[in-house]
Formats: C-alpha cells, sequence, structure tokens
C-alpha cells in the first residue's frame, strides 16, 4: 500500500491515479510522470461540457497559432541578422580590396549584392 500523496516511483503515481483521480481536481504536485500527468489530462478532458471543451480547444488553437508565429518571426529575425552580418563582413573585405569571388564564397551574397555595395564605398 501506499500514502495518499508520497510517491517512491512511477508505479505509485499510477495507482494514486486509479484509485484517487475520480475525487480531485487536479493531479497533484509531486507527479513528475509525463504519462501519468497525460493520463490526467485525458481525464480532466473527458470531464469538460461540450461548452467547456469547446472553448478548450479554441483557446488551444490560438495557442499553437502563437507559437507558430513565435518560431517563424524568430527564424525570419535569424536570417535576416546573418545577412546583415554578411554584409558587414562583405563590407570590410571590400574595404581591404578583396577580390569579389572571395567575398562570395566567404559571405554567400551574390556578386550583385557585392558590386552593389562597393559601389556604395565608392560613392560614400
Amino acid at each position: 500500500m501506499f500514502a495518499k500523496d508520497k510517491f517512491d516511483n512511477i508505479i505509485d503515481e499510477w495507482l494514486h491515479l486509479f484509485k484517487c483521480a475520480e475525487n480531485e481536481t487536479s493531479p497533484p504536485a509531486n507527479i513528475k510522470s509525463e504519462k501519468v500527468l497525460d493520463a490526467y489530462n485525458v481525464i480532466e478532458m473527458h470531464n469538460l461540457t461540450p461548452e467547456e471543451y469547446d472553448a478548450y480547444i479554441r483557446a488551444k488553437l490560438m495557442e499553437d497559432a502563437e507559437e507558430i508565429a513565435l518560431s517563424e518571426n524568430f527564424e525570419k529575425g535569424k536570417v535576416e541578422g546573418e545577412v546583415v552580418k554578411s554584409i558587414k563582413i562583405a563590407k570590410k573585405m571590400l574595404i581591404k580590396q578583396r577580390p569579389i569571388a572571395e567575398i562570395h564564397e566567404i559571405t554567400e551574397l551574390s556578386t550583385e549584392e557585392i558590386e552593389k555595395l562597393k559601389a556604395e564605398i565608392e560613392n560614400s
């Protein structure tokens, strides 16, 4: 037998779920197993009214959409940062009169972009 809120291993956590979950509104804080916590979540979803379930799904979809947007914006910012760094490196190399082919190889900027940067430097 096990103490109500003392879990020595995952078996104790599962036993607690089977014995007590029906009378609990949330899992005990000291449950560590992700699978047991997922089971509590499934039970909680099963106990929702249709209106509560719809609200939960809508909130989850909005949360997922926000997470996707953040991830996309992070990646976009990362790429833009890499381009800015490549431009800075290209400008330094142009000032040191390095060949355009070498600048292209190192920065991966197009030769057209490098030529444009070269013209900007010469006109400033």
